[in-house]
């Protein structure tokens, strides 16, 4: 796998990425692989004692950071928070943060 990685002549590589050359991490042998992890299952996503921190992005998903998808989820973790305060807010005392989340 370290010589088809250097080489760059597998099947299926681009010319340009042939004429790149020898992959330069890879020149002393060693592959480089980010290790997969799990996060551990969470009782709720928010602080415990006041409710007033939430856990958003890559801090709330296990994904490695070679996806580049943190800032990604975190935005769109945001929106979906935006969405429950504004339907908290538009029913008022009729609504409790629970049946906020059924939407």
């Amino acid at each position: 796998m370290v010589e088809l990685a250097q080489t760059g002549h597998q099947p299926g590589v681009s010319p340009s990425r042939r004429r790149c050359g020898p992959v330069g991490l890879l020149a002393d042998k060693a592959l480089k692989i980010w290790p997969f992890r799990s996060l551990l299952r969470l009782e709720g996503w928010t602080s415990a004692a006041h409710r007033r921190v939430v856990i958003l992005g890559g801090a709330a998903h296990a994904i490695p950071p070679t996806t580049g998808q943190g800032a990604a989820q975190a935005f769109e973790d945001v929106f979906s928070l935006a969405l429950l305060v504004a339907r908290l807010q538009e029913h008022g005392e009729k609504l409790r943060w629970e049946d906020a989340l059924a939407f």
